[in-house]
C-alpha cells in the first residue's frame, strides 16, 4: 500500500497542541477512507524533533526519528486503527495544560491497555489505541452543520517481526545527527551486485547514466529487477472496483 507523512509544527486556533491536531487529522482520514469504501487507512502517531533535509534526488524532505517510529507504528496498526506512542504522544496530549482546551469537533479516549511493539532493530515502543468521534466540517457535506463519525478500534495491533531486521543502508549527517538514505548514485558506485524490488521510475535510468558518465568503465556483476507480473496484480484492480477481499500471493 501507499503511505503519507504529515508533520504538525504548530496547532491551529482552537487546538490545544500539535498532538491534538495530528490526532484530528488521523481521525478525519480514517473516517474518510471508511466512508469511501475504496481503501483502508491506518495511522501511527509519534512526537519528536524533525528537520528539513534534501533527499536522494535533491528534493526537500523531512527527517527524524519520530517520523521513522510513526511509520513503524502505522505498520503495526490494523485497518481503521489509530495507534499512538505512549511516551512521546499520549502523555503530552493528556497533560493538564493541554486538557484545558477541548474542541467540540473531536472527542477521543485512549485505550487503557498498552501494547509493546517493535519499531526497529533493537527498538521497541509502548503504544495505545485511540477511539472517538470526529465531526466533519459542514462545507464538506454541503451544509447541515457537519456529521459526527466514529473512528478507531481497540483490537491488539499486529506484531511485525520483520521490523527488527536491518534497515536500508543509511548515512548519518554529522551536523544534524539524522540518518538519511544513501543516494542511489553512491550505492551503484559502491556495489557490484544491485537489486531493485517493486516498481521503479524513470529517475533510476538517469542515475545509471550519471555513474557511467563519471566512470565509463564502471561495470556491475549483476543487476536484478524484481516485480509482480500483471496476473499477480489483477486482484488489486478488482478489489478497488468490487471491494473484493485480498488474496495471498506467492511470487
Amino acid at each position: 500500500g501507499c503511505s503519507s507523512c504529515v508533520c504538525v509544527t504548530k496547532p491551529p486556533t482552537g487546538h490545544s497542541c500539535t498532538q491534538f491536531t495530528a490526532l484530528w487529522i488521523a481521525a478525519r482520514l480514517v473516517v474518510w477512507a471508511f466512508a469511501s469504501e475504496r481503501c483502508d487507512v491506518r495511522a501511527g502517531l509519534d512526537g519528536g524533533m524533525v528537520q528539513t533535509v534534501f533527499d536522494a534526488y535533491n528534493l526537500p524532505d523531512v527527517k527524524g526519528e519520530a517520523i521513522e517510529s510513526a511509520a513503524r507504528i502505522m505498520d503495526c496498526a490494523l485497518p481503521g486503527q489509530v495507534l499512538a506512542n505512549r511516551e512521546n504522544f499520549v502523555k503530552p496530549l493528556e497533560s493538564p495544560a493541554n486538557q484545558r482546551i477541548r474542541s467540540s469537533r473531536l472527542f477521543y479516549r485512549m485505550d487503557p491497555v498498552k501494547h509493546d511493539i517493535v519499531v526497529g532493530r533493537g527498538m521497541r515502543a509502548t503504544v495505545q489505541s485511540v477511539i472517538g468521534q470526529v465531526t466533519s466540517h459542514s462545507y464538506a457535506l454541503g451544509g447541515g452543520g457537519g456529521h459526527s463519525s466514529s473512528f478507531g478500534n481497540l483490537e491488539p495491533p499486529e506484531a511485525k517481526w520483520y521490523l527488527s531486521l536491518n534497515p536500508s543502508e543509511l548515512s548519518k549527517d554529522d551536523k544534524t545527527g539524522i540518518k538519511v538514505k544513501v543516494p542511489p548514485r553512491e550505492l551503484l558506485q559502491r556495489h557490484k551486485r544491485v537489486a531493485f524490488v517493486g516498481i521503479t521510475h524513470d529517475k533510476l535510468a538517469k542515475v545509471f547514466r550519471q555513474v557511467l558518465e563519471e566512470d565509463p568503465d564502471h561495470k556491475w556483476d549483476r543487476i536484478l529487477l524484481f516485480f509482480l507480473p500483471d496476473e499477480k496484480m489483477e486482484w488489486a484492480a478488482d478489489s478497488i472496483v468490487s471491494h473484493a477481499p485480498a488474496r495471498r500471493l506467492s511470487v
